[in-house]
């Protein structure tokens, strides 16, 4: 392992600052966790003075005394402890990264080279005798080598480049380059339909899976075709016909109006917790945005304070699927809901500013859509929904696919 070279400047002016915002996000923590993370950040702090140089009022931290620094607390600490340690300390990075007081993480960037089993295998890595060793055990392989890799970032970064998200495909192309360089496949012409009929075989996956896999990678191919860069598609109509005719349509639940107030009356006898300050209250609203407005789930919990237009009755949606954005008004019904939870929300979490999200978890974040998805079955039981023979369990997703008029049972006061 060869000795690295890259240096991370941290501006000194503006750390102490960055600090003390990085701290606040910990505020409802017991002082006790606050407490442990201010001294360990401070720890890493007074090692970066005593041992990195200085230049023209930056801090220079090396990867070799980044690695000084790890091997001490991995030694010192049991491994539970280093790598709570890391852990803090890769998050503290992240903010100075993100305010620019930081060029970037090399804590992250550690991580991303050598994390195959996370912080806890660099700890037990670093606690050896013979380190370097354990630590190349843990390097992750690149997602993509060689004239197909080399292809496939490039495709990637242009649907990127465009706005689209593109990890699902990643993934996909990342899969295929490893299953190519498995078995020393180096040339792109040199791809057969039967190999890769060979790699969609070897998915563990189910078959409807396969078949979507087989689809997204019939499109990349498309792309080398049109660069000339291949004679033919080897992912044919034979391959992909070969894990089954294309997935039926799905059909949603539709919920009535009387499902309706069940589920927003089950949603007020929710009980708050630490990780849904305002559990019942978001849960209503959440329900009474999607029924009424037909937003997906994951509009919805991207929504930010600012994108509600209380004056005007109208909610902006950013960053939807196929990458569109789009304003839609809602009633005087549905306003009011939405101003009761708003004036709940600043009693809890001040001040609030245009960019906070609207529906928030424990801290002043987005809420999550799986945390959301686990609520909801629990939601939907308290309801007392019957679900009808043959038909699917209802899903949250589900309310979309009624667009109606928002009822009011009964008015929530939020309190």
């Amino acid at each position: 392992m060869k000795k690295a070279k890259r240096v991370y400047r941290i501006d000194v002016a503006a750390f102490e600052s960055a600090l003390q915002a990085h701290m606040k996000d910990f505020a409802d923590l017991v002082p006790q966790q606050q407490q442990y993370i201010e001294i360990m950040i401070n720890r890493f702090v007074n090692f970066s003075y005593d041992n990195c140089e200085f230049f023209k009022g930056h801090l220079l931290l090396t990867e070799s005394q980044l690695m000084k620094w790890m091997k001490q607390i991995s030694r010192k600490y049991t491994v539970e402890g280093a790598m709570r340690t890391f852990a803090i300390v890769d998050r503290f990075f992240q903010t100075l990264t993100n305010r620019g007081v930081a060029s970037a993480n090399p804590m992250r960037e550690f991580v991303t080279r050598f994390g195959r089993r996370g912080w806890k295998g660099i700890a037990q890595a670093l606690k050896s005798k013979h380190y370097y060793s354990a630590l190349s055990s843990l390097r992750v392989s690149p997602k993509f080598t060689g004239a197909f890799g080399k292809q496939a970032k490039t495709y990637i970064h242009i649907h990127q480049a465009a706005g689209a998200r593109y990890k699902a495909n990643e993934y996909i192309l990342a899969e295929f380059n490893q299953f190519l360089r498995k078995h020393r496949i180096e040339s792109i012409r040199d791809i057969t339909p039967s190999i890769v009929l060979d790699w969609a075989r070897s998915q563990t996956c189910r078959q409807f899976t396969r078949r979507g896999k087989l689809l997204r990678l019939a499109h990349f191919f498309r792309y080398l075709c049109s660069l000339k860069l291949v004679n033919r598609n080897p992912v044919t109509d034979a391959v992909i016909g070969s894990f089954g005719p294309p997935g039926q349509s799905f059909e949603p639940y539709i919920y009535s109006h009387q499902e309706l107030i069940l589920l927003l009356e089950a949603s007020k006898q929710l009980q708050s917790d630490v990780w849904y300050k305002l559990k019942p209250e978001t849960f209503y609203t959440l329900i009474s945005i999607l029924y009424a407005m037909g937003l997906r789930v994951t509009e919805a919990l991207r929504l930010r304070v600012g994108d509600i237009n209380i004056h005007q009755g109208t909610v902006f949606i950013r960053k939807s699927k196929f990458y569109k954005e789009r304003v839609l008004p809602y009633g005087p019904k549905l306003g009011q809901c939405i101003q009761d939870y708003l004036d709940a929300r600043k009693g809890i979490f001040t001040p609030v500013t245009a960019k906070d999200p609207l529906f928030i978890g424990r801290r002043c974040e987005f809420l999550r859509a799986t945390k959301v998805d686990k609520s909801f079955p629990r939601l939907l039981d308290a309801s007392g929904i019957v679900v009808r023979g043959g038909q699917r369990r209802p899903r949250l997703h589900d309310l979309r696919h009624y667009a109606g008029i928002f009822i009011m049972p009964s008015r929530f006061t939020f309190s």
